[in-house]
Order: structure tokens, then sequence, then C-alpha cells
């Protein structure tokens, strides 16, 4: 029985390094180029100084978010982090419209969605 490492003399692990190199080679061929979308400047989402107080009326009012504002321009990739209680939701409930702020704008493509 003929072994594959009498026939070839290179070692093991320079072969694994040039399997891996050629496979690499054949996967960038085959695959075509990537496109990369340009970041615009024109903002999509603008949350400009919300503030979200729930129970505003009564003496044991919570004020969620003070003066907040961010804004996200078009094709933006945007992770909002922070610690549990925070206010992430709150921002992310007021900007779908599911809730009204306190006070401030939110703008969703230059319309204000706080009227």
């Amino acid at each position: 029985v003929l072994s594959p490492w009498k026939l070839h003399p290179l070692p093991w692990n320079l072969l694994r390094q040039l399997d891996l190199f050629w496979t690499q080679q054949l996967a960038q061929e085959m695959m075509p180029p990537m496109r990369t979308a340009e970041l615009s400047t024109e903002v999509a989402v603008d949350v400009r100084a919300v503030t979200k107080v729930f129970g505003a009326q009564t003496d044991q009012s919570v004020t969620a978010l003070d003066q907040v504002s961010v804004s996200i321009n078009q094709n933006e990739f945007f992770t909002l982090l922070g610690p549990s209680g925070c206010g992430k939701t709150t921002l992310l409930r007021l900007v779908a419209g599911f809730e009204r702020p306190t006070e401030g704008a939110i703008l969703l493509d230059g319309d204000d969605i706080t009227i």
C-alpha cells in the first residue's frame, strides 16, 4: 500500500497551509465582489431633546428619558446599548410611535411624528 506521504516529500503542516491558501483563493474568485453601501449624511431618525415622564400628573412621576438627542443617518448601522432601566425600550417605543414624548421632537426622514 502506497502512502500519500511517501509520494509527496512536503511536511503535513505545509500541505495544510497550501490547501487553506488555495481554498481561500478559489473562494475569492468564485464570490462576487461585495458592494458596500455608502454612508449618507441624510438623517433618517432625528431625536431632539426628548423627555419622557411617566405619571407626570401624579406625585409618583418617573422620568424615563431626560433631554435625549440622537441622529441616525440613512444606511447607518446603529446600536443602542445600556444597562437595565436606562430607557432603551422607552426610546424605541417613542421612535416607533407607540408612545408620545413629554417634551422634544422626533423626526423620521424630516417629518415630525410627535405632532
